[in-house]
């Protein structure tokens, strides 16, 4: 799909679900549509399944501030 289209789905889906759309607000969509596509675009070029995942607990236990005792 190209841009165009994407934004037009994307406007398309919003009107269905009963939302009214002026055209700035299209515009907005469509300049903020280009953003995240550049960002989307930025993250799959990172390989990020390598990465381990955060453990959640390990994080509990760390201090949150320098000088604060651990629980």
């Amino acid at each position: 799909m190209d841009e165009v289209t994407d934004v037009h789905a994307t406007v398309y889906a919003l009107r269905a679900a009963g939302l009214k759309l002026s055209a700035d607000e299209i515009v907005r969509i469509a300049s903020s549509h280009r953003g995240l596509r550049a960002k989307a675009d930025a993250l799959s070029e990172l390989d990020l399944r390598d990465v381990e995942p955060v453990d959640p607990v390990a994080i509990a236990r760390t201090r949150a501030l320098p000088g604060e005792d651990a629980p």
